[in-house]
């Protein structure tokens, strides 16, 4: 092991997002450490990008990372720095220190979406601090769940928004290319059909935001049904910890098909702008056109062709939507999940 003098720590963090924060803030570390932490002596810090392998209930095996990867690379400390989410009952946790292991692990999701890099430096110090603490004789030695936030419901929020920004929904989008390709052949049903041009400007702005609402929802409940994403709460001890999973592939999913209708909407407008004439389309609608007309025909046309998006997506590979839609190691803890079918904590 290391010197007396010196403290080594080790950063086992997640490939991508976790790995990128904690390497971004790897040379400002051990000046923190030692200041806030033991003055008496030096800390050094490595960040190694390894994904710590899961339990058959798809939960991080810190044991092992602790005790194997640790005495390989004679580390004092070790902390990792996961996708995953962490809970105490309802309650999100930034830091869950196993003082026995001198092991800890960092959840990215709990840190939200803003200021992240400041937010895993803070919690890295913190969960080394447990751990230091925990050896001294009059501090506790039981294992700690720390750094929660004050308030549930900011919690929890900001647990949720954390989830989806891991899950980086926008990836969802070109692996819907068939449902984007049948979604783009029915909306050009919307601009060369002229009957269509006439409903849409008959239509208040209301009115066509709520079709284009359920065109959304009808794409969305169509993956999450067609996949298999929806977890049962059966599978789980807790009935929370299955609603927050689905509430956050719901969001997930809401939001990559979102971003394909709102891809679709831009090329419908310039595909009307490009085929329609202003001339014919004010002699059709008994009117001089402006163009807001084009923009309220190609949102009608944008909404009816997500519809038929929905169903062109029963071409696309279920394992593909799922590895889009969510963060590898939610990927990888759902495939575990599926072959154990184990109830989880």
């Amino acid at each position: 092991m290391a010197g007396e003098s010196t403290v080594r720590v080790g950063v086992l963090a997640d490939p991508g997002i976790a790995a990128r924060l904690a390497h971004s803030v790897e040379d400002e570390l051990p000046g923190l450490l030692r200041e806030r932490i033991d003055g008496a002596h030096s800390f050094t810090v490595e960040v190694v990008s390894h994904a710590v392998p899961l339990s058959p209930e798809g939960e991080i095996d810190l044991r092992e990372a602790a005790t194997e990867t640790a005495r390989d690379n004679e580390w004092d400390l070790t902390i990792v720095v996961t996708e995953l989410p962490r809970r105490s009952g309802t309650r999100p946790l930034v830091v869950d220190a196993e003082p026995a292991l001198q092991a800890a692990i960092v959840s990215v999701p709990a840190l939200g979406v803003i200021r992240l890099r400041t937010r895993v430096r803070a919690a890295i110090v913190r969960a080394a601090a447990e751990l230091r603490m925990a050896r001294i004789p009059s501090a506790p030695s039981e294992d700690t769940r720390v750094f929660r936030t004050s308030s549930r419901v900011l919690g929890r929020t900001r647990l949720v928004l954390g989830m989806i920004r891991i899950n980086r929904p926008w990836r969802l989008v070109p692996s819907l290319s068939t449902a984007m390709a049948a979604a783009a052949a029915a909306s050009a049903f919307g601009i060369f059909y002229s009957s269509i041009w006439e409903m849409a400007v008959s239509l208040s702005q209301l009115r066509l935001a709520f079709i284009s609402v359920l065109a959304i929802t009808a794409m969305v409940a169509w993956l999450i049904v067609y996949n298999r994403v929806w977890e049962r709460s059966s599978a789980y001890r807790s009935k929370g910890q299955a609603t927050l999973y689905n509430v956050v592939s719901v969001l997930s999913i809401g939001t990559g098909v979102a971003l394909m209708y709102a891809a679709l909407y831009v090329a419908t407008v310039a595909a009307s702008l490009t085929v329609i004439s202003e001339d014919f389309l004010g002699t059709t609608l008994g009117r001089p056109a402006q163009f807001s007309d084009y923009l309220v025909l190609s949102w009608l046309s944008a909404s009816l062709g997500t519809v038929a998006g929905a169903l062109g997506s029963s071409a696309e590979d279920d394992e593909d939507i799922k590895r889009a839609t969510f963060g590898h190691r939610e990927w990888e803890r759902r495939k575990v999940r599926s072959e154990t079918n184990e109830p989880e904590n």
